[in-house]
This record gives C-alpha cells, sequence and structure tokens, in this order.
C-alpha cells in the first residue's frame, strides 16, 4: 500500500493558471501546512504522464482539479485526470470551475466540445471516451465556481475546507478499522457541517461493505453537535416483524430518549408527532438498513420536518428509494482497494498488517479472491490465523472448487469449519433466525435450556468472525452478526426444505408459521418456532396444530391469540416462552412435558396453571409475571428442582401456595409488586434461596417463619411492604449481605435494634426522603461489624444526626451520605474507620466542611456542593492525597478527588503535552518517561482536570470516566469505568477532579520504562454532559514521598478556615 506524503494533490493547465489562482491556491494551502504536489516545468513532460507523477497520485489524500479554459485541450491534463479518477479509490477530489461555466463540463459543450472535437480526429475513440468520462466524473462532484468570483476569496475558503477535512479524526473505539478514514472525511464534507442547512445523504453498497460501520464512525463523531441524536437500527428487521406503527413509535421514543415505546395510534399520527417534535431542533438522525420508500415517507418525509442545522443519515442496498425519495445526496460505498484490503486481512489472520514470511504470495491470492468486501476478509483472514501455508493452498483450492457467484458462499466458509460440533451450528443458526441483535444474557438463557452450551459456543463463533458483541451506552452486552451472514443462515434453513417450510428445522416469519400451523403441516424436522408480533392475531389454527411436531425443542410466541384453543404441547419442549398467553388453563398434557427447562407466560390470561401435581422435574425457570388473572399459585410439589420462580406485578394474587416454602433448589424468588398479596407460606425452608424480593407487596404485615438451613439467602429486600412483625427466626439468615427497607412503612424509627440480629450485613440501603424524614442513627452500630456498604443517600439527614463515633462499623468499605442537608459532619466521625475507600458526600448542597478523613481512603466524592469554597492550597492537597497513600499506590489502585474550583495548582502540576479534544471530551496526555536514578523511582501520574456540565441541569445522573495507556507499539484501550460523576445542577461551575493513574511494576509497560526515555501517553475521556475545559498532569516518584515526609497528616476542611484543607 501506497505511502501517505502529500495532503493535496494540484492538477491544472499551466499556461492557465500557473502564475495566477493556482500560485494562490498552492500559497494558501501552505500557510495551514497542507503539503500539496504541483508539477511544473522542471519535471520532464511527454505524451505519457511521468512514473513521478503517477506515484504523487497515489501518495496523495485529496486531489484538486482546477478545470480552466484549456484544460480539456491538453492530452497531459486528461490523461492525469483519468489516472486521477482510476487510480486510488480513496483519492478525495474537488473540481473548480475557473473561467468555465461547470453546466459546458458536465455536459461537454462550448469550449469543452472544441477541445474533444480536435482529440477525436487525432488519437483513438476509446482513449477519446476514457477522458469524456472522467471529466463528466470529476465535474460531477461537489466543488467550487471560482467564475467571476474575488480569488483571494475563493482560495481561502478551498483552503479552509481541506484544513477542516484534515482535522476529522476517528474516534478512539474505531481506530483500529482499516480503509476507513477517507470515507469518513468524504462524508463528513458531504454534511457541509460548517452549513446551518438541513441535509439529507444516502449511504448506500452491497451488504457487508460497511456502510452501518461508516455511519456508526460518523454518527459518534458528531452526535454532541446536535440538540438530539438517535441511531435507528435494523429497520428492514424491525418493519418485518413489528410494523411500520413500532418503527415510528421506536423512532420517537429514541429522539426523546425514552426508555419504553410512545405509544402512537397510525402512521398518520405518528408523522405529525415527529414533525410537531423536531420541526424546530436541530437532529441528527441516523436510519440504518431502509429497505422499503415507506420507511423514509414515514419516518424523516422532508426536509421541512426538522430544524435548520439538522442532519438526516441513511443506509441502504438500494439506491433507488433514494432516487425515488428525491431528497437525498448520495454516497456509494467503494470495496477495499488492494493495498487496504491486504492490510485487513494481515490484521486479521497475522494481527499485523503486513504478511508473515512465506504468506505474501498466497495473502495476495486471498486478496483477489475476497474482491475488497470487508467482511470476507475478516471472515476468511480468522479462518486462516495460525493455520500452516499448506492448509492457506488447500483452503485456497477449495475455494477455487466452489467459486462463488456471490458473496454467500465466501461466508459460508467459516460455518463449513463449525463441522466438528453440530451444536455450534445449531447456536449460529438459532441466533441467524431468532435472536440477531438481542441481549447476549437473554440469548445464553434461552439456549442453555434448550439443551446446548452457548457460553463457550458464542465464544467459538466469536473467534470464528461470525458473531460480536456490542456493549451499549448502558452497559448492555448484545450478540449479532453481520445482515449477510444472518441471510446466509436463513437460507441455509430454507435449502432444508426449500418448498415446504413444514420439514424445515426453524420457523420464524409469520406467513411460514401460520401457513404451517393453518394446515397442521408440522412434522419431526420442525426444532424451533420464533415469532414475536407487535399486535395481537387472532390465529385460526386448529387445536392438534402442534400434533406432528414431534421434536420441537422451543416455542417462543408472542400476541397470538387461539381461536380454538389447544389441546397438547410436544412433549419434547424444553422452553415455552409465550407472551401474553390466550388461555386460562396450560393444556391437559402438561404432565407429559418431561423434558421442560423453562415456562415463561409474560401478561398472560391464565388463572390456574394446571390442574393437579404434575411432575416436571426438569423445571428450572418459571415467570408467570404481569398475568394479572392469577390468583393464587399452583401447588409446587410437583417442580422439585425449581430454580428460579418469578411473579412479579401479580396484582390480583392474594396467597401463594404452602408447597413453595419446600423448594429446596430455588435460587431466586421474586414476588414484586404483587400489591394483594397478603400471606406468604407459614414456613421457608429455600436452603438455595440467594435472592427474595417482595417489594412493594403493600398489604404484607408477616414475614414467614425462616428454615434453620437458610444460610444462602444474601439479598432480601422487604421495600414498600407494612412489615409490622420480624420473627425471631431471621437470625438464621446469616450469610445476609444486603437489606433493602426503604419505604417499609411497618418499620419505624425505633426499631434500629432489628439490625443487631445482622452482624454479618454487607450491605445496608435505606435511603428514602419521605419516609425517612427527621431521620437520626442510633448511637452504637456494635451489632454491624461486618457491614461493608452503608447508603444513607436522599435521607432528608440534618445536622446532628450521624453520630460523632461510628467506630463499630470496622468493616465499612463504602459510605454513601450523597443529597443530604446537613451543613457538617462530626469532625472525627469517620476519622477512624481503617477500611473505608469510598466516601461519597456529593448533592448536599448545604454542606460546608469535610470532617477529617480515615488513612486508606481512595475515592471522595464532593461534586455539587456548591456551598464549599474552592481550595486555598492545593499543595498540601497534593501531599494528602499522595502522600499519605503510598501504601495504595503499591497495590495499583487509582485515587480520586472531586471539590469544586475553576484553576489548575500550577506550582503542583504541569501544563505542558497535553491536547484537549475539540468536543472537550477526551484529554490526550504526553508523558516524558526519564531514566531511573537512584531514589527517584516512578509510582505514577498524577492528573488534574478543570471539568464543567455543558448544560445547567435540574437533575442528578451518572456520567463515566474511562482510561488507559498507550506506549510504542504497545496499546491498552480505555478500560472499563473508573469512577462515576453525579452531575447535577451544580456542575454548571466548574470542578476539579484530581486523580493518580499508577505505574509501579507495570508489566505491560515494562520494557518501555526501563533505561532511557520514553514517551508515553494516557488517555482519558468523560460522557455524558461533562466536557474537560483544562488539564495539568505531574510524575509521581519515589523522591515526592521524601520531600514531603515531614508533613503533619491530615486535617479537616472548613469554609470559614483559610488554613484548613481538603484532603483524601
Amino acid at each position: 500500500m501506497a505511502l501517505i506524503n502529500y495532503h493535496v494533490f494540484l492538477s491544472f493547465r499551466g499556461e492557465d493558471t500557473r502564475t495566477n489562482f493556482t500560485d494562490h491556491l498552492h500559497a494558501a494551502l501552505q500557510r495551514k501546512g497542507i503539503v500539496t504536489f504541483r508539477d511544473d516545468q522542471a519535471l520532464e513532460r511527454g505524451r505519457v504522464i511521468s512514473e513521478k507523477l503517477m506515484k504523487a497520485i497515489d501518495e496523495s489524500l485529496f486531489a484538486i482539479v482546477v478545470l480552466s479554459q484549456d484544460y480539456a485541450f491538453s492530452s497531459w491534463c486528461l490523461d492525469e485526470l483519468q489516472k486521477i479518477v482510476e487510480s486510488k479509490q480513496n483519492l478525495t477530489i474537488f473540481p473548480v470551475f475557473y473561467g468555465v461555466d461547470s453546466s459546458d463540463v458536465r455536459q461537454q459543450k462550448g469550449i469543452i466540445r472544441e477541445a474533444f472535437e480536435k482529440h477525436e480526429g487525432k488519437l483513438p475513440d476509446c482513449k477519446v471516451r476514457r477522458w469524456r468520462r472522467a471529466l463528466t466524473q470529476v465535474a460531477n462532484l461537489a466543488g467550487w465556481d471560482a467564475t467571476n468570483k474575488h480569488e483571494a476569496g475563493i482560495v481561502e475558503d478551498i483552503a479552509k475546507a481541506i484544513w477542516t477535512k484534515l482535522r476529522v479524526k476517528l474516534p478512539p473505539n474505531f481506530a483500529h478499522l482499516v480503509g476507513l478514514e477517507s470515507k469518513v472525511d468524504t462524508l463528513v464534507s458531504l454534511m457541509k457541517m460548517e452549513l446551518n442547512h438541513k441535509c439529507f445523504i444516502g449511504i448506500w453498497g452491497m451488504g457487508g461493505i460497511g456502510k452501518t460501520t461508516l455511519a456508526r464512525v460518523v454518527y459518534e463523531a458528531i452526535r454532541d453537535k446536535f440538540e438530539t441524536s438517535c441511531f435507528l437500527a435494523s429497520i428492514r428487521k424491525d418493519l418485518e416483524r413489528k410494523g411500520l406503527v413500532y418503527l415510528q413509535e421506536k423512532f420517537l421514543s429514541a429522539l426523546l430518549h425514552q426508555r419504553t415505546n410512545i405509544k402512537i395510534s397510525d402512521s398518520y399520527d405518528g408523522i405529525e408527532a415527529i414533525r410537531n417534535f423536531s420541526r424546530y431542533k436541530k437532529v441528527l438522525i441516523v436510519l440504518d438498513d431502509v429497505s422499503h420508500i415507506s420507511q423514509l415517507e414515514n419516518l424523516v418525509g422532508d426536509k421541512d420536518w426538522f430544524g435548520d442545522g439538522s442532519r438526516i443519515l441513511v443506509t441502504t442496498r438500494d439506491i433507488h428509494l433514494l432516487t425515488a425519495h428525491d431528497q437525498f445526496e448520495k454516497y456509494e460505498i467503494k470495496m477495499l482497494g488492494k493495498g487496504a484490503s491486504l492490510n485487513l486481512l494481515c490484521k486479521h489472520a497475522f494481527k499485523i498488517d503486513y504478511p508473515q514470511q512465506g504468506y505474501w504470495d498466497l495473502s495476495k491470492d486471498v486478496v483477489d479472491y475476497a474482491g475488497g468486501l470487508p467482511l470476507a476478509l475478516q471472515v476468511l483472514g480468522s479462518f486462516l490465523c495460525k493455520r500452516s501455508t499448506a492448509e492457506w493452498r488447500d483452503t485456497l483450492n477449495k475455494l477455487k472448487r466452489k467459486l462463488p457467484t456471490d458473496i454467500f458462499n465466501i461466508l459460508r466458509i467459516s460455518y463449513d469449519g463449525l463441522d466438528d460440533d453440530e451444536e455450534y451450528k445449531s447456536i449460529f443458526l438459532d441466533i441467524a433466525c431468532f435472536f440477531n441483535w438481542e441481549k447476549k444474557v437473554e440469548v445464553t438463557k434461552i439456549l442453555e435450556n434448550c439443551g446446548l452450551h452457548p457460553t463457550i459456543g458464542i465464544q467459538v463463533l466469536i473467534e470464528k468472525s461470525l458473531l460480536s458483541t456490542y456493549i451499549s451506552f448502558n452497559g448492555q452486552e448484545y450478540v449479532y452478526m453481520h445482515d449477510l451472514l444472518q441471510e446466509m443462515g436463513k437460507n441455509i434453513v430454507r435449502q432444508e426444505s426449500p418448498s415446504d417450510a413444514g420439514r424445515r428445522s426453524r420457523l420464524w416469519t409469520w406467513e411460514q408459521i401460520d401457513q404451517v400451523f393453518r394446515g397442521n403441516a408440522g412434522s419431526k424436522h420442525v426444532q424451533s418456532i420464533v415469532l414475536n408480533l407487535k399486535q395481537a392475531y387472532e390465529a385460526n389454527w386448529q387445536p392438534n396444530c402442534f400434533s406432528k411436531m414431534v421434536d420441537l425443542r422451543l416455542l417462543y410466541l408472542s400476541n397470538v391469540n387461539l381461536s380454538h384453543g389447544l389441546n397438547s404441547f410436544p412433549t419434547t419442549l424444553k422452553v415455552v416462552i409465550w407472551e401474553k398467553f390466550p388461555l386460562e388453563t396450560l393444556p391437559r398434557n402438561i404432565d407429559q412435558l418431561y423434558q421442560l427447562v423453562e415456562l415463561t407466560l409474560h401478561d398472560s390470561r391464565i388463572r390456574k396453571l394446571w390442574n393437579g401435581r404434575p411432575f416436571l422435574g426438569m423445571l428450572k425457570f418459571m415467570d408467570l409475571s404481569s398475568s394479572k388473572e392469577l390468583i393464587e399459585t399452583p401447588d409446587f410439589k410437583g417442580v422439585p428442582n425449581l430454580e428460579r420462580l418469578f411473579l412479579e406485578h401479580c396484582i390480583n394474587l392474594v396467597k401463594v401456595h404452602e408447597s413453595l416454602g419446600q423448594l429446596k433448589k430455588l435460587v431466586k424468588l421474586s414476588l414484586r409488586g404483587c400489591q394483594n398479596l397478603r400471606t406468604l407460606p407459614r414456613k421457608l425452608e429455600l436452603n438455595s434461596l440467594q435472592d427474595f424480593s417482595i417489594y412493594g407487596c403493600s398489604k404484607l404485615e408477616k414475614l414467614s417463619e425462616f428454615g434453620e438451613d437458610m444460610k444462602c439467602l444474601s439479598i432480601f429486600d422487604l421495600s414498600g411492604t407494612n412489615i409490622k412483625e420480624v420473627p425471631s427466626s431471621i437470625v438464621h439468615l446469616s450469610n445476609l449481605k444486603e437489606l433493602y427497607l426503604q419505604g417499609c412503612y411497618g418499620q419505624g424509627s425505633n426499631s434500629w435494634s432489628f439490625f443487631g440480629f445482622f452482624g454479618h450485613l454487607k450491605g445496608w440501603f435505606l435511603g428514602n426522603p419521605v419516609v425517612s424524614k427527621g431521620l437520626k442513627l442510633p448511637n452504637s452500630f456494635s451489632g454491624l461489624s461486618s457491614l461493608r456498604k452503608l447508603d444513607l443517600s436522599f435521607s432528608n439527614l440534618y445536622d446532628g444526626a450521624i453520630p460523632n463515633d461510628l467506630n463499630g462499623l470496622s468493616s465499612l468499605m463504602d459510605f454513601n451520605l450523597r443529597g443530604n442537608n446537613f451543613t457538617s459532619l462530626p469532625v472525627g466521625c469517620i476519622s477512624n474507620l481503617p477500611k473505608l475507600e469510598q466516601f461519597d458526600l456529593s448533592n448536599c448542597v448545604e454542606l460546608q466542611s469535610i470532617p477529617l478523613l480515615p488513612p486508606n481512603l481512595l475515592r471522595v466524592y464532593v461534586g455539587c456542593c456548591p456551598s464549599i469554597e474552592p481550595l486555598l492550597d492545593m499543595q498540601h492537597l497534593f501531599e494528602s492525597l499522595f502522600v499519605y497513600k503510598r501504601c495504595s499506590l503499591l497495590q495499583h489502585e487509582v485515587i480520586f478527588l472531586h471539590i469544586l474550583g475553576d484553576k489548575i495548582p500550577t506550582a503542583v502540576f504541569t501544563q505542558q503535552k497535553f491536547q484537549i479534544n475539540p468536543l472537550g471530551t477526551s484529554v490526550s496526555i504526553m508523558v516524558g518517561i526519564p531514566n531511573f536514578q537512584c531514589g527517584s523511582e516512578l509510582w505514577g501520574i498524577a492528573v488534574c482536570m478543570v471539568v464543567k456540565s455543558e448544560k445547567e441541569l435540574y437533575y442528578c445522573s451518572r456520567s463515566n470516566f474511562y482510561w488507559g495507556f498507550r506506549a510504542g507499539d504497545e496499546d491498552e484501550s480505555l478500560e472499563e469505568p473508573q469512577h462515576v460523576f453525579y452531575v447535577g445542577k451544580a456542575y454548571s461551575i466548574p470542578h476539579l477532579y484530581i486523580a493518580f493513574f499508577p505505574l509501579i511494576n507495570t508489566q505491560k509497560f515494562g520494557r518501555h520504562l526501563r533505561g532511557e526515555s520514553h514517551q508515553l501517553e494516557l488517555q482519558i475521556q468523560v460522557e455524558k454532559e461533562l466536557r474537560i475545559k483544562d488539564c495539568g498532569w505531574r510524575l509521581v516518584c519515589n523522591k515526592d514521598f521524601d520531600v514531603c515526609n515531614t508533613s503533619t497528616g491530615p486535617r479537616a476542611f472548613h469554609k470559614n478556615n483559610s488554613q484548613a484543607k481538603v484532603l483524601l
């Protein structure tokens, strides 16, 4: 692949513009530091374009073509133009019309026609035709019209535009992608971000070419510049499965950042809602995988639906949709060139950018076979990774014998590689047909209950590039595959029986399923059925519609009503999930479902689950949540192996069967939201129970007795109940770690002795601003010596509520007092808590002072505390933050402090060699690591940042912080969230965020940090509304501790005491 040596290649006719326009443009580009190649008279000219010029074109990012009156008369210029258009697809071309009409150039009229007539009399027709095509292509590109314009203004506009495009950077998470940066530049250029107009752009190309990836990269790079934004993925899938109205609901919910879909009555109502919300807002919208014109008409119908400055991007395989809509500029993604393809293949096959020795020719053969399709290169590279040259040759020979006519044959190679284990194939087909872009935890649970092993299976599929995972902004992990891979899987299933859906292993479309059930055309081949309808459908199926499906393992339906009832289920079923199950009881043969593992009937009409006491020995998971007709539970004696039982929000459930108390293998039990539940089993002997919730059971006044062997229960949630009596047998819950009592109406403030039972309690959560008004803590916590987390956030605590001595909490590690009303705390209340690591006082708006802090504290949160004045002596703060934490540094701990302030203390921190990105969401710090000398061993890097909210907020939310290092050719990606900001209204005032990042004994960078100076890059990134306004840093070495050893130790800080300090 050619190296990039020039930013811009200038193509022009020398006699026309060399000494005027081109000279001025070249000078303007140079002033901005843009490296520009232009040919001059010193270059040897002949009838064939020189090798030096061809090389310069290949080594450039942009080409500016100055189309003047005599440009087309020059065969040299036309050869050069043809090379620009044909030789390098990643070259971005800009025409400048100088002294010629742009329409004359596009239509080749006037003087342009005269030029080509002259050529046609002297040169071969084929050569002239190629020139014509090249000139037409360039003339149709976006550029500048310099005719009758002020040259000085035009050249400055061009230079500014090129400079802007050069500054477009890929987000860090996408830096590993190949061949994308120039595409991002081109797309951002089309969007004309500097203008306040409305812009619709359609990205089109074949499946697997990277449309969605490109749209995602651009979206993430510019989303912060808009009032609101949304990325609506998989539109075609949602339209097929759930309809147009659902798409509009999902679209509106995404724009309004609602967790649940907004409800609309019909598509016209949806259009009006979208227009009304967006008409005066600057929005960024991406519609991914558009497949029908109706999607565009009903989601982004016209530019006047949106406010000034809005940008709409869509991705599609069908360019006709963009033409028919008549609002979109079109951008076609091209295949990767040979150099980029080789680079991408090698990243997956060899984990480097070039082939290993002995693999050059083989790698080029694979690149030729893949034809520049990124997904094919990734799949083949991963398949061939760490394989011998003989295996590469054998694979290539196999490809030659089965030369594909389309891309599906390429994609199937990795699927064929799963021959060793049919289970992996089954997992792949299940995800392709049913679970693409679903939550990983849900997919894993269902497949596991079907008797498969998805934990290892999904990992194998990821390794073979047949599957990927994606973690969303809220931490949810999804499994997904590219739509071509998904289509390949579906085709494999279709090919099992091309003309008879009833003889296929999997059914997933309504048409197939309805046809099979109406005609009772099922067979022993059907293994899984999944159909999730958005709206209820009255199915005219026969009661015996399942009778021939003797090997069905998975049945997953939603919103299907049965006009004629249901006689029986297949006895081979392992998983039954039926949202809105329409019958009042299960079929009569429920006692024959010996293999049933999961039974989920959300929002069902069940009144009585089953009659009698069927024995279902394999049943482990039962969920009847939101079954509003359910009055009582069944007898559970026939399900002795039940592990998880959810009866949440069964609002008419009054009692549960006594047998529930004897489920020895039950791990989780949730009766959350059963507001009419009055009685529990007299005694619970649930020896395996770990998590028990009766949250919101507001009519429940009495707890069950607890068996002596209930030693596994670790989480118990009684919030929102009316418990008035606590049985003495509660002492048997000897492993209880977390106890929730928010809004527990039956417990008065005089019930602190209740907690004396729990010397082993690890977490206690009582915060509630209504119920806990005027709360005062007991003077002694001697019974809670094992408590690790105490959460009293937003508990309406005032001065005097916290006792002077909390020494009884000797194991406390996390103390949360966020959002309370005190102005101060007792000076020594926490100073003797030896294990306290995190102390949160954020959002205590009246707080004026901070108590003495204990020696092992790692994190102090005092953000959004406007009554605390900025720090006066940052040197002492620095000493306290790092010197008194020497033992923590040895343990590789990251230490944080969060406090009001707007200036970096330059006496402590240097402000050199750092760069904050234009959006203020990340900072990159270049740290020079000096030679190690005796007594100056490096410990780590201390950073101080000024952080401010972009908007004034009237609520409190969490915002994560990420960090990572890069040193030489070693790269460490940004870590999982290392710190949580609580972002509130007070963040419109700047805050100081101070952190220490340890490097001591870091093995990964050890060779970079030994013996010689080396540059180390620290990257820090924030999210949500936060912006980094300023930064400073310094190295922390062993000598810093020696210098500060004379310090007197930590003191308290009070706003009225100018000599006191806030310490960590």
